[in-house]
């Protein structure tokens, strides 16, 4: 193609233009000359167009024909073969306003039927609209640019150069939208007298309409979609929603959405809260519940503007609830950021579904930042202000800041004082007890109570607070302090009427009484409250821990006595509490016989076995009776086996629980001590045993062996300050692990060490294995004894200055290296040595530490000296280890050998130590014999009472056949535990 083509001057187009829409008037002579004029000319037009397409192409083309296309595409395309007789002329009065007159459509448009404008006295008057005017565009064009016009409307002005030389050429799909428009409107008229039920399929044409425009590829402009056109998709997403065609106004709404961002008052006319709340209203499908969140999260072409209506602040409070109950918390946290930021001066009133979200998520210093930057301005209602009170304070456990509850209990009760709420008496108990139970400082506690005092009133019963304060004060020793308190109370109270909580006051004088063995007052306080009528249950609490102090400090008999006078005299409740304090005396003084009859009682009573019942044996046994972790797992398989494996799920219900399978994982790992890697082989071992339910969670114990063999010992520290500050029960392998993990990351630095055990004897733990960890960490390798005792004193003193004493673990290591070294002597007088430092006679000595007496009077030959250590086990009624049998037997075979090799008899007269060795040997061996065979009867009894126990427990169920309930007057112990492999097979030889 050339480079240039010539262009044709106006006056040529428009002669052409004249010629090719010339009226057939002027040519006709018949009705064949007529059709045959109108298809040539029509062909005549068409080949125009299509050369002016050509010429619009061409790079280099800037002339005035790029008008051509302008002013036939659309007449021709739109209106067909009736685009030759359209006139395009218009009024004077238009022509010199410069603006388009409104444009008149009939019902017949969407049918293919165009009709011209007609004279005002010849319009029609019924099913015709009015379209608004456009507005105009001042863009500078070259040429003739004529204004495009709707399609299908009738042209009825003529375009010229004064008219279209300012005016802007037109967004392409620029007239398909308002054909669009105009269409949908047509189809969404409402329904004649005469045509009823034409509203439904007009609606369903209508969006099909729509959507397939959409879908066929409808282009619209830079600035989007057109005004009209997003008018009318709102009257018809509205139209489906009336109809009941949900899908439909969906789909509608969704196209809207699609096209790119939508201004504020355009979404508005769509009513979106109306499609939110169906979408929330049809399940709890995540997949509409993010679609409803979308839709509320809808970006706008500009900023919002429109404050946010009070209907809409609500469907926001109720995304967001339903975002927190299906745990899409990320959706949550937008929802109500969105909230904030276009709330204006109102609260935010999703704040407590916010918080609750962050506490499901483990973000509680947040939680706790985001209290503090609400409390002075949010508003809540008293159900909210409770739930966010209950996640504030689990969010300081979780967390581990017991430091800061006083604080934010002073955080929430101002917010009560604004909102005129009321503040839930729990956690001001808690916050009280709390502050009582990590410091044991009453002034810290009275300073803490008079802040709190003031609010008091926010409380629905204040007095507990004043019952709470006056059982701290009496706990402390400060009984008069405590009656101020109970007068406080009587003047707050009216005189008719009885203070709250008056019987746990009263309860806690009598603990008073008890505190200084007054037990005849204690029962006069009692015998007052059950003649005044005070209630049975509250009665019963206030009883529980003067109990407890009475089991400690009195017998068995007198206890179960105690006991049952209160139950029969006060009308005090047969709790399972105070059941198990009386079976922890039975256990303690080996009084089985005593349990069955107590068992007995206890079911006539009315009392129910719970796993506490189970748990209770179990801990006693092992701890009391000194049972091995053979017998414990006994015990379980006893109650297990006894019901058959097919009531196993009601029976460990009843019986069984986690803390039972934590106390077997316990004592299977006690036998390993500091060794981590031997404890987590016995554990694997007895997950091949027992199967544990999915819900089992592991303890503190066995995750931090896990972390400690592992390698990471840092985590094994952080698992076990977690679980301290959250108060958890934890076992005395715990503080060793952790002691040993702190070692292991800063071997030359024992003050972290020693801050674990300062920590742990301020929680009442056991810190003995964790002084032996130190002082295995700080001797290492011995050369001489003198060398030992610098070492000992002065980790001695470091030890005492921060009150902690010492015991026969301290001692236990040095004298087994001493041992070892073959100075034997040395060991002998390190142990006088550590009796003498600590102000003692003669230390209490361990079968661990007889075990190392044995082994130095065994090398040093000493006849008398093996015998004083047989003394002293029986004296101190030990049980003799494999350890300690094994020394002997280690002796007794280096003797034979290093006779043998002399060549002389072992049993000659050379013999004498080898024949003291044995009879050794034999004595311990009948000792042994003993034990064994009263291990083994009380282990029986103890299957008898756990088996007569289940078996009363089967009478309250009366879901069960006669055929599975067990007689309890009948043989209890089964023939399956008469000989019971675990009384012989010890779990080192399983593993």
């Amino acid at each position: 193609m050339p480079g240039s083509l010539p262009v044709p001057s106006k006056g040529a187009l428009r002669a052409l233009r004249h010629l090719a829409l010339g009226t057939s008037c002027t040519v006709a002579f018949s009705a064949g000359a007529l059709t045959e004029d109108r298809r040539r000319r029509i062909h005549t037009a068409r080949e125009v167009c299509n050369n002016a397409k050509k010429l619009r192409s061409v790079r280099q083309y800037h002339g005035d024909g790029v008008a051509l296309k302008d002013i036939f595409e659309d007449p021709i395309i739109t209106h067909g073969h009736d685009a030759l007789y359209i006139s395009r002329k218009r009024p004077k009065e238009a022509v010199a306003r410069g603006d388009a007159e409104p444009i008149l459509l009939n019902a017949s448009v969407g049918t293919g039927v165009e009709k011209r404008k007609a004279p005002h006295h010849e319009q029609p008057q019924t099913n015709s609209i009015a379209l608004p005017r456009r507005a105009k565009y001042n863009r500078p064009a070259q040429g003739l640019t004529p204004k495009r016009v709707l399609r299908g409307a009738p042209v009825s002005r003529v375009a010229t150069s004064d008219n279209y030389s300012s005016k802007p050429k037109q967004p392409k799909g620029y007239n398909r939208e308002h054909k669009l428009a105009h269409d949908i409107k047509q189809l969404l008229k409402p329904p004649g007298d005469d045509d009823l039920h034409s509203r439904k399929p007009n609606v369903i044409a209508a969006a099909s309409r729509f959507c397939e425009a959409f879908e066929e590829g409808l282009t619209l402009g830079v600035s989007g979609m057109d005004q009209l056109l997003m008018n009318t998709a709102a009257e018809l997403c509205i139209a489906c929603t009336d109809e009941l065609r949900f899908d439909l106004a969906d789909k509608v709404f969704d196209i809207v959405l699609a096209q790119g961002p939508i201004d504020e008052s355009s979404f508005y006319r769509f009513e979106p809260w109306h499609i939110i709340l169906r979408l929330l209203g049809e399940g709890s499908d995540a997949s509409k519940l993010k679609k409803a969140c979308d839709l509320y999260l809808t970006r706008f072409k500009k900023e919002p503007k429109l404050s946010f209506r009070k209907g809409w602040l609500k469907i926001g409070r109720r995304l967001c609830r339903e975002t927190y109950g299906n745990n899409m918390f990320t959706l949550t946290d937008l929802i109500y950021w969105h909230l904030d930021r276009f709330k204006g001066y109102a609260p935010n009133p999703a704040t407590v579904y916010y918080m609750a979200a962050l506490h499901a998520q483990g973000a509680h210093t947040t939680l706790l930042r985001t209290l503090r930057n609400v409390s002075g301005t949010a508003g809540f209602c008293q159900r909210d202000f409770d739930q966010l009170t209950n996640i504030v304070f689990s969010s300081i456990q979780a967390n581990q800041r017991t430091d800061i509850m006083e604080e934010t209990l002073m955080l929430i009760l101002r917010m009560g004082r604004r909102l005129n709420l009321v503040v839930s008496s729990t956690h001001i108990l808690s916050t009280l007890r709390t502050g009582w139970d990590n410091h044991k400082d009453i002034s810290r506690s009275v300073s803490t109570f008079k802040a709190l005092e003031v609010d008091l009133g926010l409380m629905l019963h204040p007095s507990s607070a004043y019952a709470c304060m006056i059982h701290i004060c009496v706990e402390a020793g400060h009984e008069m302090l405590a009656r101020d308190y109970y007068d406080k109370v009587l003047m707050k109270s009216s005189p008719a009427a009885k203070p709250l909580y008056l019987t746990q006051i009263r309860g806690s004088f009598a603990y008073a009484k008890a505190l200084k063995n007054d037990w005849l007052g204690v029962k006069s306080d009692f015998r007052e409250l059950y003649e005044e009528g005070h209630d049975k249950d509250q009665c019963s609490r206030a009883f529980a821990p003067v109990f407890e102090l009475f089991a400690a400090s009195h017998t068995t008999t007198d206890t179960e006595t105690f006991l049952v006078e209160s139950v029969r005299d006060f009308n005090i409740e047969l709790t399972e509490q105070s059941s198990n304090t009386l079976l922890e005396c039975y256990l303690a003084n080996k009084e089985l016989d005593a349990i069955s009859r107590w068992l007995k009682y206890f079911s006539e009573a009315g009392g129910q076995f719970s796993p506490m019942f189970f748990n209770t044996i179990l801990k006693n046994c092992y701890d009391k009776l000194k049972f091995s972790s053979d017998q414990i797992l006994g015990l379980y398989f006893a109650v297990v086996k006894s019901k058959g494996v097919q009531c196993f799920e009601t029976l460990s219900r009843r019986f069984i629980d986690n803390e039972t399978l934590s106390i077997l994982r316990h004592t299977a790992v006690a036998k390993a001590g500091d060794d981590t890697k031997s404890a987590l082989k016995r554990l694997n071992h007895l997950d091949t045993m027992i199967k544990m339910p999915s819900n089992y969670q592991k303890s503190c114990t066995e995750e931090m062996a896990e972390a400690l063999c592992s390698g990471d010992p840092s985590r094994a520290i952080r698992i076990y300050l977690q679980s301290t500050q959250a108060g958890l029960p934890l076992h005395r392998y715990c503080l060793s692990i952790a002691v040993k993990a702190s070692l292991m990351l800063d071997p030359h630095d024992i003050g972290k060490a020693i801050s674990l055990l300062q920590e742990g004897k301020r929680n009442n733990q056991d810190v003995q294995g964790a002084l032996h960890q130190i002082f295995v960490h700080q001797l290492g390798e011995l050369c001489s004894l003198q060398q030992v005792k610098e070492i000992t004193q002065r980790t001695i003193l470091v030890l005492e200055r921060t009150g902690i004493v010492p015991g026969n673990q301290f001692i236990n290591y040095p004298m087994s290296a001493m041992v070892r070294r073959s100075q034997y002597r040395d060991a002998l007088s390190f142990w006088q040595y550590m009796s003498r430092r600590q102000n003692k006679s003669q230390l209490i000595p361990r079968i661990e530490d007889l075990n190392v007496h044995l082994q130095a009077y065994i090398g040093l030959r000493d006849p008398h000296g093996v015998d004083s250590v047989l003394e002293m086990v029986s004296i101190n009624n030990l049980d003799i280890d494999s350890k300690f049998r094994n020394t002997l037997k280690n002796a007794c075979r280096v003797e034979k050998k290093l006779l043998r090799q002399h060549g002389r008899d072992p049993w000659g007269p050379e013999g004498h130590w080898l024949r003291h060795i044995t009879s050794t040997m034999d004595k311990i061996k009948e000792v042994r014999q003993d034990d064994i065979h009263k291990k083994k009867a009380a282990w029986r009894k103890v299957v008898s009472i756990l088996q007569k126990a289940v078996a009363l427990s089967e009478r309250h169920t009366e879901s069960k056949t006669s055929s599975q309930r067990l007689d309890p007057d009948k043989p209890l112990l089964y023939q399956d535990f008469e000989n019971h492999p675990l009384l012989d097979l010890t779990i080192d030889e399983w593993v």
